[in-house]
């Protein structure tokens, strides 16, 4: 039986332990994953403590891995070996207006229906050696464009985890390159991120405000165009 390591929480309150676990087998709509690189997230020690989950948990949201195999039958453009991005967000498949939710590693959601899909063999997180994932929560990375021509480290991909989200926001709201936003506040950890998408989609003038002065000229430093303008937060108004 195949084996591989994990660090396991057995409670909200456990402290970490190094295991090894039984290496699933992936089945129709499923791919195993070999992690390559996750994150600690800043606010790990805080979802431990505050945010429900189903127990005993391998922690861990997001990672790049590449695929070790396909679950059978194999209808999906997936192969072993190919580089992904995998997301966290595991929604269930039978309800079609997406608001079961919950995040495989982290957090088990905020009803009854969300705590039953995290019961399932999507539990487990990042901190492993292998996952098991939804073939939708896969994103194929083109490697050499990303790795070889670029030069990004398989590390600083999982920076992609965090940009997804203000990046879905702005879809939401349909933002096009040429208006301008307002990411308020912006010297945080997702605030920065949203920062640097609405660069990327190509808003022409991107307000930032925060208490930290430092930060907001670094934000506005890291565009040579200059369209970010900084506005320091002076009050409690």
């Amino acid at each position: 039986m195949a084996e591989h390591k994990a660090y396991l929480k057995e409670s909200a309150t456990a402290p970490l332990k190094e295991v090894k676990l039984r290496t699933p087998t992936p089945t129709g709509g499923q791919l195993l994953v070999e992690v390559l690189a996750t994150r600690i997230v800043h606010y790990t020690k805080k979802q431990s403590l505050g945010f429900p989950a189903i127990y005993p948990l391998v922690p861990g949201g997001g990672a790049i891995g590449r695929v070790v195999a396909v679950g059978e039958p194999i209808s999906t453009g997936f192969l072993p070996g190919m580089l992904v991005l995998c997301d966290p967000t595991v929604r269930a498949r039978d309800d079609p207006s997406g608001h079961t939710i919950m995040l495989q590693g982290l957090f088990s959601g905020i009803s009854e229906a969300s705590a039953r899909v995290m019961r399932n063999e999507f539990r487990d997180g990042a901190w492993a050696q292998k996952m098991l994932i939804p073939v939708e929560n896969a994103t194929v990375l083109d490697e050499d464009e990303l790795i070889t021509k670029q030069g990004y480290s398989i590390p600083q991909l999982t920076h992609i985890c965090s940009l997804v989200l203000p990046l879905g926001g702005f879809e939401k709201v349909r933002l096009k390159a040429g208006e301008q936003v307002i990411v308020a506040p912006a010297t945080g950890h997702f605030g920065g991120c949203a920062v640097l998408v609405a660069l990327a989609l190509g808003a022409s003038k991107v307000i930032v405000l925060g208490r930290d002065r430092q930060a907001l000229q670094y934000l506005a430093s890291l565009d040579p165009l200059k369209r970010v303008h900084p506005v320091p937060i002076t009050s409690d108004a």
